[in-house]
């Protein structure tokens, strides 16, 4: 495979991993509005139905508890997704610099350290 043929695979590869990443991330903030949504509901469904302090206090704890959960899932989604595309243009990255190149490469760097010093 030649250089130029290297270099449209890694720029299509790129886009569709921009692309689909893009897509993630957006589904990934899509279900953790609709899990604070959802906790508010159930949140003010309970408070309808309070009858002292500590059924409060107990609605409060369960709200922030679920706020909690659903922001630290986002989190953890949002952490696999940035490690798996960083893995995957690294890979992308390596390949568009094919093993022929790499000895070219090789010497090129070690020619320029040998002028620099």
């Amino acid at each position: 495979m030649s250089a130029i043929e290297r270099g449209q695979t890694f720029v299509k590869e790129l886009n569709e991993l921009n692309t689909s990443g893009v897509s993630e991330f957006f589904n990934i903030q899509r279900e953790a509005l609709e899990g604070l949504v959802e906790a508010n509901r159930e949140r003010f469904a309970a408070l309808r139905e309070i009858k002292g302090l500590n059924d409060f206090v107990s609605v409060e704890r369960d709200f922030y508890a679920a706020v909690q959960k659903g922001f630290t899932s986002t989190v953890e989604k949002q952490s696999e997704l940035a490690r798996g595309n960083w893995d995957t243009t690294g890979n992308l990255v390596r390949s568009l610099f094919a093993t022929s190149d790499a000895a070219n490469t090789e010497a090129a760097t070690e020619e320029a350290v040998a002028n620099v010093a």
